[in-house]
């Protein structure tokens, strides 16, 4: 019998990094030309510690105001959540809360600090991001696209949560699939 896919919803402000790090984890490859997106989907398999071979199907939101009706949809489409700003703009981080609440609140999520590559221009400190994520239970990952840094973990952590909030749904456990906060990078 086939496994539904974890369909996975990534959100967040339009230049943060959102494909890169979809692209990086999908293919390995990295792209330095910025091409907003309006709506892409990737289906990839997953190796989990506790689950083994997951499919995963990803899909990368709109981030520009423009697409807003075209996000909206496709997080509706989410099981979990990757959420993703860039730590270069204190706007993307500040523009998470909203985005946050167009998310299913029982649905696990990851929060992504993208940029790592680019800490000298850091706008956003790790030490808020933490508070913030610890604040609403989520993990907290900092990643570069580019130089290929903690965006697997990210992804594959979210897939386990996923993963382990659909085994406790269907044995009808309660439980919101929400991993322990922390800070990683």
């Amino acid at each position: 019998m086939a496994v539904e896919p974890i369909k996975i919803a990534v959100i967040g402000d339009g230049g943060v990094g959102k494909s890169a790090c979809t692209i990086r984890f999908v293919k390995n490859q990295f792209h330095e030309q910025y091409d907003p997106t309006i709506e892409q989907t990737y289906s990839t398999t997953v190796e989990t510690e506790e689950f083994g071979s997951l499919p995963v199907e990803i899909i990368d939101t709109a981030g520009q105001d423009d697409y807003e009706n075209f996000r909206s949809v496709s997080i509706s489409y989410g099981q979990a959540f990757l959420l993703v700003f860039a730590i270069t703009s204190h706007k993307t981080f500040e523009k998470m809360e909203s985005m946050l609440v167009e998310a299913k609140e029982d649905a696990p999520k990851i929060v992504i600090g993208n940029k790592s590559d680019l800490s000298a221009d850091r706008k956003v400190s790790v030490a808020e991001v933490e508070a913030w994520c610890k604040e609403r239970g989520f993990k907290y990952f900092e990643t570069s696209a580019k130089n290929n840094i903690n965006v697997r973990e990210a992804f594959v952590d979210l897939v386990q949560q996923a993963a382990k909030k659909r085994q406790h749904t269907r044995t009808g456990a309660k439980g919101s699939g929400a991993a322990a906060t922390g800070g990683n990078g």
